[in-house]
């Protein structure tokens, strides 16, 4: 009888707790609503985030064409002064910039000129969008529904002297909603190329974020335009959105100059570019209408400000993570965290009260070894004494730069040798025969893009470099690396940046130091304390048996769940502009990419 009293008096204190632990949870979201609601500060975001412009009111805030108009009119003079060409010279300082982020070749003759400001636009002879492909070539063979988004043409007043060319010709590939198909940028460049004697400069122009852009090598291939010439060189220099809002509508709307009905149109359409669509009968919002395609500096400034706010960071995280169906979690009775914020909190309390961890050995059991496979573990670093406890030892340093990977650092030491012996790509091939034969699939050799397709090159695990039919395998064992070296010839060699290193990056705070390694690695650590392995809430019970303070799965209630639900709902928009927000200003590589699928899942739910 006593034994059952007894296991009726735990199961009763254990529905208390759990009942305690609710109300706790629905009080905390019910506070931070509260807090939400009457922060004066949130109203003036929230009203400006949920503001209607006049292209949504009509629904055409994602029709490709409409934008098309906007960019032509912009370039065209519609808003300034052609003899001032303040626009023009904007416009072309984004393309000088991209193509040699690119590798895209434009004559150094008009880049100095567009530098200097020494390129006289005497007038704009043409301008069209939606152009039939055919007219321009005069060539009825083509396809009358080819079409070119924008052309525009130039008379010059100076000659460009390279090319002996007075003419500019820009041509234009506007994607909105969509990427290319049916190697579109490739047909406009056959069709086009020389038509009529002129410098020209093709654009291909989509809302893909600038970050991306400053990292080509990285964007994905059908993200970016296929056109090649015949030697295989890129031609399409690829900018974005974002470019044309920051250097060309902002500072017309800032023009003091500008009359009041330009002034509402630039308005109201750098508020079309910087919110998501809104529903309307002739337009379907779905992930790729919602998604953002550049926003000012003014709406970056107003959100991270309303995201330093701990309590709207905190009712934000939570309504995502329910959004997204992610388990929440509670430490030290403080409900509803990330597993990260928990992980956090746990550390943090641990080393306060205890000095060190118990062992290094502890963390690499829940972690896993030091290896490529286990690229992001646990570090603790206690500053007050200067004593690191956790290290990584897995990143690799060529010529006083870390990479992840020898692959990476290949890639650079391959692109200083070609732009050192002034390489050829089919030189650097060759090169590399003397090892490899790319008759059969070595493990380990470099692969011309004409020998594979790309469905052959993904299968076997092959990374691109910047250079267009270079292929480098993923896998590179060490002793390969000495052969490599002598062809090479600079040097070249992998080794692991040592703990001292490290040390110094994270505690001196000398910030010249920091400019020779990977900024996207390390910005993260700098300043902190801790970092975790992505993945790491599936160690949750290997991690409480080392610390003895437990991170537990956090329950909430029905109401919890509604009120969460219709707060996601009901500010669907302010959270969508905050995780673009985010994802600009994260420096955290493994951070930055786990935002960048929360905002893709966001859009589609």
């Amino acid at each position: 009888m006593e034994k059952i009293t007894n296991f009726l008096a735990k199961v009763g204190a254990k529905r208390e707790q759990e009942m305690t632990q609710k109300q706790i949870g629905a009080s905390m979201i019910e506070n931070l609503l509260s807090a939400f609601n009457n922060n004066p500060r949130n109203s003036k975001v929230v009203e400006y985030i949920f503001r209607q412009n006049l292209f949504d009111m009509i629904g055409k805030s994602r029709h490709e064409m409409v934008h098309s108009k906007m960019i032509a009119e912009l370039l065209a003079g519609r808003y300034f002064d052609l003899s001032k060409k303040a626009t023009l010279m904007h416009f072309l300082d984004i393309v000088v910039m991209r193509a040699k982020e690119q590798g895209v070749t434009i004559s150094q003759d008009f880049c100095n000129l567009v530098l200097t400001r020494s390129l006289q636009v005497d007038s704009l002879t043409d301008k069209q969008t939606e152009y039939p492909l055919c007219d321009y070539a005069k060539n009825d063979s083509i396809d009358k529904k080819e079409r070119l988004d924008v052309y525009l043409r130039y008379n010059l007043a100076n000659t460009i002297k390279s090319s002996k060319n007075k003419v500019i010709e820009i041509f234009i590939e506007n994607k909105v909603l969509s990427m290319e198909h049916d190697q579109q940028t490739q047909k406009y460049y056959d069709a086009c190329s020389d038509g009529r004697k002129a410098l020209q400069l093709f654009i291909y122009l989509s809302p893909i974020n600038p970050r991306s852009l400053s990292n080509y090598a990285e964007v994905p291939e059908d993200m970016k335009p296929t056109c090649s010439d015949c030697s295989g060189n890129p031609i399409y220099v690829h900018i974005c959105y974002q470019d044309i809002l920051d250097k060309v509508i902002m500072p017309l709307i800032e023009e003091k100059q500008m009359n009041n009905r330009d002034a509402v149109i630039l308005e109201e359409y750098a508020s079309c570019l910087e919110l998501p669509a809104l529903p309307d009968n002739d337009e379907k919002i779905g992930a790729k209408e919602l998604s953002i395609m550049a926003v000012s500096d003014y709406e970056k400034q107003l959100l991270l400000e309303f995201m330093s706010n701990e309590d709207n960071a905190r009712l934000l995280e939570t309504a995502v993570n329910h959004h997204l169906q992610r388990e929440l979690y509670s430490f030290g009775g403080d409900n509803c965290l990330s597993f990260e914020a928990s992980l956090q909190a746990a550390l943090r309390k641990y080393t306060n009260e205890n000095g060190e961890l118990k062992s290094q050995k502890d963390f690499r059991d829940i972690f896993g070894a030091q290896n490529g496979g286990a690229r992001f573990l646990i570090y603790v670093v206690k500053e007050t004494n200067e004593k690191l406890y956790y290290i990584p030892t897995h990143l690799f340093e060529y010529n006083g730069k870390a990479y992840k990977t020898i692959t990476d650092a290949l890639k650079v030491a391959v692109k200083d040798y070609i732009s050192r012996e002034r390489k050829t790509i089919s030189d650097v091939i060759k090169d590399f025969e003397c090892i490899y034969s790319r008759q059969k699939f070595h493990p380990h050799v470099f692969k011309d893009n004409a020998d594979l397709g790309r469905d052959t090159i993904k299968a076997i695990h092959y990374s691109q470099t910047s250079f267009t039919g270079l292929y480098i395998r993923d896998d590179i064992s060490q002793d390969k690396l000495t052969k490599i070296n002598e062809i090479l010839g600079n040097g070249f060699g992998i080794k692991p940046i040592s703990a001292q290193c490290y040390h110094e990056l994270l505690l001196c705070g000398d910030d010249t130091l920091w400019d020779c390694y990977d900024k996207s690695l390390f910005n993260a650590l700098k300043g902190t304390s801790y970092y975790y392995r992505k993945g790491a809430e599936r160690q949750i019970e290997a991690i409480n048996r080392v610390l003895p303070m437990p991170i537990q799965n956090s329950s909430l209630t029905n109401a919890d769940c509604d009120l969460l639900e219709r707060f996601y709902a009901n500010n669907r928009k302010l959270i969508i502009s905050i995780y673009r927000i985010l994802i600009e200003n994260e420096p955290d590589l493994v951070v930055y990419n786990q935002r960048k699928e929360d905002y893709k899942k966001l859009l589609k739910n």
